[in-house]
């Protein structure tokens, strides 16, 4: 093993002791309401449960996910029980909670509905938990869920013109957002890759060819998150058109697991966007990733969120573990090192810093609970990355 991969193994070793011996723990016994079977939406930073704040169908979903895999994985036996629990929770307390179909937004903490508003990103969050589910064991009842979700993002949150989804519904304004499309693939291909579901399949294809007509710039390979109801940019959705180094990175990693999963050859579009995120967003020396920058690549929002490093991680190591990008290994060992220096650090004790200001002082002021599914992939992803490395 190289000098480039024994750093990152150091980090790695770091960041897989922080999971295991605090951040699972952490979340499934404080961060889990047992009375309820849901967990919770935000600790404090002395691991206090925040009681003030609705809990989201879409954190549910996340936890869910991770605490299936972390069973699979041999991590955390103990988080299957507590996945199957809470992904019983999650359709029996959030999918039609109002007497509408859909899942409603959020929850209060005596049940009741906060937030009735169907949400695309949620949706596509709980299919991604159900595919995860579904590793664990499947059933009629999420098999039966499966159907019903995807049935229903087709007949109520599909655009008129055929291009993709709304964002939310009802819908409160007329603007087209990237975001919710890339987790409603990245679903599908969980759901795919878990189940075979040709449904899944077919909505993977689909927000892939919305991202190749619409979402990723061909000539330049940035990805824009705001557009207008016909597609346009302008002043009222962000204009210069705002991008994201996270989001690059992110969409890279998705899409390079389509390829993957569909057994297709390289479409020439991961390559431009990390080429982008790289070039515009991420210190090279530092490992900062910062949050925004508009279409050309210009700074527009210079603090830095934790889970673009985590995406970053996830997208360098896909590349790396299929003999790409290799000599980006440096860099993806600094970004991996920040983020369990200054934002997971050990003093926190399976919390973190979700976001650091223009100065790289913490913003932050509690926990969310929505970060643990951005670190823990990016700890797989590593980890697999190591092992592809240790059998060359």
């Amino acid at each position: 093993m190289s000098v480039e991969f024994g750093r990152l193994a150091a980090v790695h070793a770091k960041a897989k002791a922080w999971s295991l011996n605090h951040a699972l723990p952490l979340w499934a016994t404080t961060g889990f309401d047992t009375e309820a079977g849901i967990f919770e939406e935000q600790l404090d930073f002395s691991h206090a449960v925040v009681t003030t704040i609705p809990r989201r169908a879409m954190v549910q979903a996340r936890q869910i996910a991770v605490y299936a895999s972390a069973a699979l994985d041999g991590w955390y036996p103990q988080g299957a029980t507590l996945a199957i629990r809470a992904c019983d929770s999650l359709l029996a307390q959030f999918w039609a909670a109002d007497g509408k179909p859909g899942f409603v937004f959020s929850l209060n903490r005596n049940g009741s509905v906060a937030d009735a508003r169907r949400d695309l990103y949620a949706h596509a969050f709980v299919l991604f938990a159900l595919a995860w589910r579904s590793r664990l064991g499947r059933t009629d009842a999420v098999e039966a869920a499966v159907v019903r979700i995807i049935a229903y993002l087709r007949s109520d949150f599909a655009a008129d013109d055929g291009e993709g989804f709304i964002s939310t519904l009802p819908r409160p304004d007329a603007i087209r957002r990237q975001n919710p499309h890339m987790h409603l693939i990245e679903a599908a291909l969980e759901l795919q890759e878990a189940t075979g579901n040709p449904e899944a399949a077919k909505l993977a294809d689909e927000v892939r060819a919305l991202a190749t007509s619409r979402l990723i710039q061909r000539e330049s390979g940035a990805l824009l998150e705001y557009f207008t109801d016909s597609w346009a940019l302008d002043e009222k959705v962000g204009a210069p058109a705002r991008t994201e180094p996270g989001h690059q990175m992110e969409w890279a990693w998705i899409l390079r697991r389509h390829e993957e999963i569909v057994g297709g050859a390289d479409r020439g579009q991961v390559g431009p966007l990390i080429d982008f995120a790289l070039s515009h967003g991420i210190d090279a020396t530092t490992g900062r990733v910062i949050d925004e920058t508009d279409g050309e690549g210009r700074i527009t929002k210079s603090s830095s969120r934790s889970w673009p490093h985590t995406e970053t991680v996830k997208a360098l190591a896909r590349e790396c573990a299929a003999g790409r990008r290799l000599e980006a290994l440096p860099v993806l060992e600094r970004v991996y090192a920040r983020l369990f220096n200054s934002y997971c650090s050990d003093e926190l004790q399976g919390g973190w810093i979700d976001q650091r200001d223009e100065a790289d002082q913490p913003v932050s002021r509690i926990m969310p609970a929505s970060t643990l599914y951005h670190v823990h992939l990016a700890i797989r992803e590593v980890e697999r990355l190591l092992a592809v490395a240790a059998r060359r």
